[in-house]
């Protein structure tokens, strides 16, 4: 069986690759021929794990020339959409006709697909969805980022474009996966169309279990990861920063994560770099950069504490690598990743936006070396039962499997 694995592009080292990676590597290992398709491609992604696989780049691709309409921001939307349309069906025509099953990843890859099976071959779709972007709804819109409401005639517009055109995409899948249940819900609301959760997996085998103690003399290291954006709250766990070492206690805190690809990441990393030098907490607080995947296994075994201060992502792969090797948590309830945890079973939970929490929790666990004790262990217990990249193939091959049978 050939199965075209669709992703907008294999650049960066992010989750959403990785999980792509990972299925076509688990189909692999069954039998399965799997070519992936994709509009950017650079070596330094994952360069081991894709040695293996055959990789199409699209072809002259159409940069998107905005002209004259550059300073009209609905006109260059529109303009966008359309030259990206160009792209979908052109990597489209690159797909071999002998592919039996398409996996798209993204909303983009799901233009793709339709393409393919409107003008080369009707065959199974099953569209892998990471993060949902609609106009309608976005994670951004929650009030805890405090931005401005948008107004009543563009949330009008916004609900026509999705209902006419991105539901029109949607509904051309055969099945539809998603990482969480607030996502399954808001696809239920927004665009009327049903999804089935899939959770992501992990290669356990990496991530080796260390058993931890609970560190002594009021000083801990904490560690939070992430790419630069806002809906990382990095500001949460510098404020419990300042809230710790106000009560005498001495944390280190460790920040990784790449801002320097992105405007918008560079301004988040400018404005955490001055609220840390407003709050006096220089000494406690370290910006690490861009690491490699090796050096960010490295700080797992390093640090006492992982605090994930995320709010609305839709998984967390970084929980699940922490708590493999033992590292206790701090998560924010609304992580996806957070739906099937129990909090002072498996991890600690904090409310987001909470720096009192935050703090709060680092206080508990630094006094109390039986949870923390627990945490690691139990923690740990559950990724090697629950989580792992040959469970997330059988429930994929299962929505496969279930298309086909209806083509």
């Amino acid at each position: 069986m050939k199965i075209g694995i669709i992703i907008r592009s294999l650049v960066a080292e992010g989750g959403g690759e990785r999980e792509a990676i990972m299925l076509g590597q688990e189909l692999a290992r069954r039998g399965t021929s799997v070519t992936f398709y994709v509009v950017f491609h650079a070596t330094a992604c994952y360069p081991k794990l894709l040695s293996k696989f055959r990789i199409v780049k699209l072809e002259n691709f159409r940069e998107d020339r905005r002209g004259l309409f550059s300073h009209i921001p609905f006109l260059r939307s529109i303009l966008r959409y359309f030259n990206e349309e160009k792209n979908a069906k052109a990597l489209a025509r690159q797909i071999g006709s002998d592919t039996k099953i398409l996996n798209p990843h993204d909303e983009f890859s799901a233009h793709v697909a339709h393409y393919f099976k409107k003008h080369v071959k009707n065959i199974p779709s099953i569209l892998m969805l990471n993060d949902l972007h609609i106009l309608s709804w976005t994670l951004f819109d929650d009030p805890l980022f405090n931005l401005p409401p948008k107004p009543s005639w563009k949330k009008f517009l916004y609900k026509i474009f999705d209902l006419a055109w991105t539901k029109h995409f949607f509904k051309k899948q055969d099945a539809i996966a998603v990482l969480n249940i607030r996502t399954k819900e808001i696809m239920k609301r927004y665009l009327n169309i049903d999804a089935e959760v899939v959770r992501s997996g992990l290669d356990v085998a990496e991530f080796p279990y260390k058993a931890r103690e609970a560190p002594e003399d009021r000083k801990v290291k904490l560690l939070s990861n992430g790419i630069f954006y806002i809906h990382r709250r990095f500001e949460d766990v510098i404020r419990a920063v300042k809230i710790l070492v106000d009560s005498g206690f001495d944390p280190q805190l460790k920040i990784t994560g790449d801002w320097r690809h992105k405007d918008i990441a560079q301004k988040y990393y400018e404005n955490l770099k001055k609220l840390v030098e407003d709050l006096g907490v220089e000494d406690h607080v370290k910006f690490a950069g861009l690491i490699s995947a090796d050096a960010l296994k490295q700080c797992y075994y390093e640090a006492d504490i992982l605090v994930v201060s995320n709010h609305m992502q839709t998984w967390g792969l970084l929980v699940f690598e922490a708590m493999s090797t033992g590292l206790p948590v701090i998560l924010s309830k609304s992580v996806g990743a957070a739906e099937i945890l129990k909090d002072g079973e498996e991890v600690i939970m904090i409310d987001p936006g909470s720096p009192e929490q935050i703090a709060g929790a680092t206080r508990k666990l630094l006094g109390d070396e039986a949870l923390y004790e627990k945490l690691s262990k139990h923690g740990a217990e559950f990724v090697r039962k629950r989580i792992s990249w040959s469970r997330y193939a059988d429930e994929m091959l299962k929505l496969f499997e279930a298309a086909s049978k209806n083509k």
